[in-house]
C-alpha cells in the first residue's frame, strides 16, 4: 500500500475536447497495467499552450510560460517540479517548486513553493520538461478508468487556431 502522503510521477496522456470542454488526462508513468487516468478540465487558451508543447512546436513569440521560464533562467532559476495537490468544489490545486540557483547554508538546493493553477503548471511543464507529479491521495480519490472514458467528441471551432488538435493523444 503507498502512504497516502506520497507523490506519484505522471505524465500528459492527452489534450482532448470533450462535450464539457478541453481536459488533460494525466497517466502514471509506472502504470503497472492499471488503467488510470485523472482528468483535469482546463480552459481552451491552456489547453492550445499544452498541445502545442507536447507537439514540440514553437511560437514566433514567447508565450506566456516561455517568457516566465526565460525570466527564470535569466535569473538563475529552474522549475524543479509541479505537484497537483487537491480538488476542492471543483477545483484542482497545484504547486509550482522553483529551484534558485543560490544553495542554502549547508549547500543544499533551495526550492521555493508557489500556489499556482494546475493548467498554468502543466503548460509550464510541458515546455521545460519538468516532472510532473500528482499526491497519491488525489489519484486514489478523482482517477477514472481510462477504458470508461471511451472516444470523446472533438470539436474545433473556426475560433480556434486550425493547426492545433485538440484529439491527438500521445
Amino acid at each position: 500500500m503507498v502512504d497516502a502522503g506520497t507523490n506519484l510521477p505522471v505524465k500528459v496522456e492527452s489534450v482532448l475536447m470533450s462535450t464539457q470542454g478541453p481536459v488533460v488526462m494525466l497517466r502514471p508513468k509506472d502504470s503497472d497495467g492499471q488503467d488510470r487516468v485523472l482528468p483535469i478540465f482546463i480552459d481552451q487558451s491552456q489547453a492550445l499552450n499544452i498541445q502545442l508543447a507536447l507537439e514540440g512546436q514553437l511560437s514566433p513569440r514567447p508565450m506566456t510560460h516561455d517568457l516566465f521560464n526565460n525570466v527564470l533562467n535569466e535569473l538563475g532559476a529552474i522549475v524543479d517540479k509541479i505537484v497537483i495537490e487537491d480538488l476542492a468544489q471543483n477545483t484542482f490545486y497545484a504547486s509550482l517548486y522553483i529551484q534558485v540557483e543560490k544553495p542554502g547554508p549547508n549547500g543544499e538546493k533551495v526550492v521555493k513553493r508557489f500556489d499556482a493553477r494546475p493548467s498554468d503548471c502543466l503548460a509550464l511543464a510541458v515546455r521545460v520538461g519538468a516532472p510532473i507529479e500528482v499526491t497519491q491521495k488525489l489519484m486514489d480519490a478523482a482517477s477514472i478508468k481510462r477504458s470508461d472514458v471511451g472516444p470523446l467528441p472533438v470539436e474545433v471551432s473556426e475560433d480556434d487556431d486550425e493547426d492545433v488538435d485538440l484529439g491527438v493523444e500521445r
